[in-house]
């Protein structure tokens, strides 16, 4: 049943115009992260005396001094990074 209203709703948005968006997230994603970005704070609480922040691996891959515009594709859309 699930999937099938997710499927309508993104079938609906996709119908649209202008083209909308459609967000999923998982249980336990915060708006702050979604939007905002990376929150170090978070990561550091975690951390063991002996431990940097900067050499854990979710710091390298997600933390940037500044927020960095999406890449786009051709037709102006965004790319998902992984």
């Amino acid at each position: 049943m699930t999937t099938v209203l997710a499927a309508g709703l993104v079938a609906a948005a996709l119908a649209q115009s202008p083209p909308a968006i459609v967000l999923v997230t998982l249980d336990g994603a915060r708006i702050e992260e979604m939007f905002g970005g990376f929150d170090a704070e978070i990561v550091k609480a975690g951390l063991k005396p002996n431990q940097r922040l900067e050499d854990q691996p979710l710091h390298q891959r997600f933390w940037a001094a500044t927020a960095t515009p999406a890449p786009t594709d051709a037709t102006g859309h965004s790319i998902l990074r992984s």
